[in-house]
């Protein structure tokens, strides 16, 4: 079944597109004769031989069975570590096809790179996972077969289309924009991709920020707070204002604290300014690839 899907590519590189497959099932799958087509939408549905085709080698294996769950781990105080146990199997049960060559996820490899002049177009898509026996199994993007765009993802930022659950078909409300929390990928310079290539599809913001409400508590800063950044390497860090009078009632504007970094003694610190920001509650989402992710939770007054 469809994951994945980066049809915007990545900051530096447009070009650089992927599809993730992941296999729910209990067995492996054998892909030798299966493919995967594709075709612009925006206009009438083309003939076949029209479409973009990937003709599908190698084998899927079944994910790896988990029930686990989000937990928060206190690191320091005001610092959780956010860890999401079923990341715990590795890049089982999935299948990274990258456009062109191995560098779209630079340190994930690609179970199979198709040919470069196959683009997933900004204007939308409609994707089908075909078996040897020409029965569609899965789609992606195709509920509407000519209406343009795409149900997830982001342009902008190259945030991806991700299936929530795998167990619910190409339904609209079953694809969400990467939250840009939980990571898994980087680009060719090593940054972090808003993506989760490899692995299960990360939670979406709202039930991170449910799901931290009922674990953590926020912790009172006046002024500066000032929070260690816990591991090396690029982060990316999202602001969410979570409750009270910062996002109680209707209209008006929320300011949200503001964010510096600053290295001393070795170490590196971010630095959340809210002597500005409007009273309520926030979330810093300090997120690294490989799921590395840690949570300080604030309030302000």
């Amino acid at each position: 079944m469809f994951s994945e899907i980066a049809w915007a590519g990545t900051p530096g590189d447009p070009t650089a597109e992927w599809i993730e497959l992941a296999n729910p099932g209990l067995e492996p799958v054998d892909l030798t004769g299966w493919r995967l087509g594709w075709y612009e939408k925006g206009g009438a549905v083309p003939e076949a031989g029209a479409w973009n085709w990937i003709e599908l080698t190698g084998r899927i294996d079944p994910l790896p069975r988990s029930t686990g769950s989000l937990r928060f781990v206190e690191e320091e105080h005001g610092i959780w570590r956010v860890v999401d146990e079923r990341w715990s199997g590795g890049t089982a049960g999935t299948f990274l096809l990258e456009r062109g060559d191995d560098d779209a996820v630079s340190d994930i490899a690609a179970t199979l790179i198709y040919d470069e002049g196959l683009e997933l177009s900004d204007a939308g898509a409609a994707l089908f996972l075909i078996a040897p026996d020409g029965q569609i199994v899965d789609s992606a993007n195709a509920t509407h077969p000519t209406r343009p765009g795409w149900t997830a993802g982001c342009a902008e930022s190259t945030a991806t289309m991700e299936r929530v659950r795998l167990d619910i078909g190409d339904q609209e409300g079953n694809w969400q924009t990467h939250a840009g929390v939980l990571l898994s990928g980087c680009d060719v310079r090593g940054r972090p991709l808003l993506a989760s290539a490899g692995r299960p599809s990360g939670p979406s913001l709202d039930d991170l920020i449910e799901a931290a409400a009922d674990a953590v508590p926020h912790v009172l800063a006046d002024g500066m707070a000032t929070i260690p950044l816990p591991a090396a390497g690029y982060p990316v860090i999202r602001v969410a204002a979570t409750g009270g009078p910062a996002v109680a009632g209707a209209g008006g504007s929320v300011a949200t604290p503001v964010l510096s970094t600053c290295r001393v003694e070795g170490r590196s610190w971010l630095e959340a300014d809210l002597s500005g920001a409007s009273s309520g509650t926030y979330d810093i989402w300090i997120a690294y690839p490989g799921g590395i992710v840690y949570l300080a939770p604030l309030v302000a007054r």
